[in-house]
């Protein structure tokens, strides 16, 4: 579900890429289309192959960079984290 257009762009985003289901707009979709959704991922093997496709799509280091971010704003200084936490996407490490 989503409520933003940018958050549209990530679930599609997500859902061409194989992992999980962009269902549509919150307040728009009906619970029996929000059901059905979720009815997929009862199977064990659709289960499997979304996470394993989940785990290839992000690295892991989310809160990191979240937290490198808090401690900069704060005046705190960067922590010494793998230089990959707190490198802007694109950006070498």
């Amino acid at each position: 579900l989503w409520e933003a257009p940018h958050e549209q762009a990530q679930g599609q985003a997500f859902e061409r890429a194989g992992f999980g289901r962009c269902v549509g707009q919150g307040n728009q979709v009906s619970a029996h289309a929000v059901l059905e959704a979720i009815a997929a991922f009862d199977d064990p093997e659709v289960r499997r192959t979304h996470g394993a496709i989940g785990r290839r799509l992000v690295d892991g280091l989310g809160a990191e960079r979240v937290c490198a971010i808090a401690r900069e704003i704060a005046g705190l200084g960067v922590p010494a984290t793998p230089a990959s936490a707190v490198a802007s996407p694109g950006e070498a490490p």
